[in-house]
């Protein structure tokens, strides 16, 4: 518990530490989660999603038995929360902007390092959390019938709403920004050794330097994902949903139970438009994207 996730630490109880994994069962659990559904804006779906990992990592090495119920698995997640949910779509004035920056970490230094342009750009090309783009490891980059597949096993994705391996194809424009292949080791070296509150003040603070008065934030590109597969590129929203790492509520209880698959195929097809579409988008000129209709300010008034 103490290496998957700081927030369990935060809110475990004391006795569950004394106690052997298999005296746990959805009994012991649900008090806790409804603790925290009470009190905790959406700190009850990290901690169960959490939860289910460890299940699963227990079983995978054999400490959990293949026949007996993840304890996690009946526990229904809130379905308000405290607050609502910031749903914001970045312009194409903005991915404009996003892409073709160079997000140099210090302004008033010397920055060779073009480390957090490319882990943005690749977030612009993936739609993945950007705690996901940061930590981004060579050894999970493979390649699956022809296809360059990134493919990150349970676990490793702290906030992971789908507690399944999560794999997503990588297009030949996302290589490009990847460049050479590595064995081992972080992709993004100085975007890995920052954490989430510097990764959004640098993102914001360079929006502000360049003069737009209402900067997005890097999770409002999964918005922009989302929205634009489903409702411009017209894919399923379920298998959209698969791309960004979540679990599809339209998906039968046996689908999540026996799913094998990734729908690699199918997220081909998504990624494939989706990058077409913000290729064309990022590579335009500028006076052609359009202005941010969010900074645009109410008309004057005739003199």
């Amino acid at each position: 518990i103490n290496n998957q996730n700081n927030l369990l630490c935060a809110h475990v109880p004391s006795e569950w530490w004394d106690l052997p994994l298999l005296s746990f069962n959805k009994k012991r659990i649900t008090p806790v989660i409804k603790r925290l559904q009470a009190n905790y804006a959406s700190a009850d779906v990290q901690f169960q999603s959490s939860l289910r990992q460890i299940f699963e990592i227990a079983r995978e090495e054999g400490f959990w038995p293949d026949e007996r119920r993840n304890p996690c698995s009946g526990i229904k997640w809130k379905p308000n929360r405290l607050r609502p949910k910031r749903l914001v779509m970045v312009t194409p004035n903005q991915l404009h902007f996003a892409y073709n920056h160079k997000w140099a970490r210090w302004k008033t230094r010397k920055d060779d390092s073009d480390d957090l342009a490319r882990a943005l750009k690749i977030m612009l090309l993936t739609a993945q959390r950007g705690i996901e783009t940061r930590n981004m490891r060579w050894e999970h980059i493979r390649e699956w019938k022809g296809q360059t597949i990134w493919d990150m096993p349970p676990g490793w994705i702290k906030k992971h709403k789908n507690f399944h391996r999560h794999s997503i194809p990588l297009m030949p424009e996302t290589m490009q920004v990847l460049g050479q292949r590595q064995e081992h080791g972080f992709v993004f070296p100085v975007a890995a050794n920052i954490d989430a509150k510097t990764w959004c003040d640098i993102i914001k603070k360079r929006q502000v330097e360049d003069g737009r008065k209402v900067p997005f934030r890097a999770h409002d590109i999964r918005t922009t994902f989302m929205t634009t597969c489903i409702d411009e590129l017209d894919h399923s929203e379920a298998k959209v949903d698969l791309c960004i790492s979540h679990t599809p509520k339209t998906l039968s209880s046996a689908a999540l139970a026996y799913m094998a698959g990734q729908f690699i195929p199918a997220k081909v097809r998504i990624y494939q438009d989706w990058t077409n579409y913000l290729m064309k988008i990022v590579t335009s000129a500028t006076h052609e994207t359009g202005a941010s209709v969010r900074t645009l300010g109410r008309p004057k008034k005739a003199v």
